[in-house]
């Protein structure tokens, strides 16, 4: 079953995602491979933020993200500011928020390779964010 799990993560994962997905997904661990990859995602939300340790899950995403946070793009539609304010702050709720409070288990280990590639596409986005706010400094 971790042969086919690690199969699961092939196909250009997020370097910061693979790193912590993989190891887990080798032991059979899916739900601490989802849990480490959306861990890395608010850990690296927070640095791009500047915020502190004090901001944290969805609410540092709805900052990070909102209309006058730091990381929204101030070029985007009012359509697309708030649609990344929600998928950084659903996929938050959905896919961390309960392996920090319970025991998740995913029974199928496509469903948790699928979650682990929303991690890599949040990651994707926030490659594009500090690309962005590097420009602008």
């Amino acid at each position: 079953m971790s042969f086919y799990a690690n199969e699961r993560l092939q196909g250009g994962i997020h370097p910061l995602i693979e790193r912590e997905a993989r190891p887990q997904f080798l032991i059979g661990k899916y739900d601490l491979g989802v849990f480490a990859s959306m861990k890395a995602v608010e850990v690296r939300v927070r640095a791009l933020a500047k915020f502190g340790d004090d901001v944290i899950g969805v609410d540092l995403m709805n900052k990070a993200f909102g209309p006058t946070g730091p990381l929204t793009d101030s070029s985007a539609s009012k359509g697309e500011q708030e649609g990344t304010r929600a998928i950084f702050g659903g996929a938050y709720a959905v896919l961390r928020n309960p392996g920090g409070h319970r025991e998740v288990n995913y029974d199928d280990v496509a469903e948790a390779a699928d979650a682990v590639q929303v991690a890599s596409l949040l990651m994707r986005i926030l490659d594009r964010v500090a690309e962005r706010n590097n420009a602008s400094t």
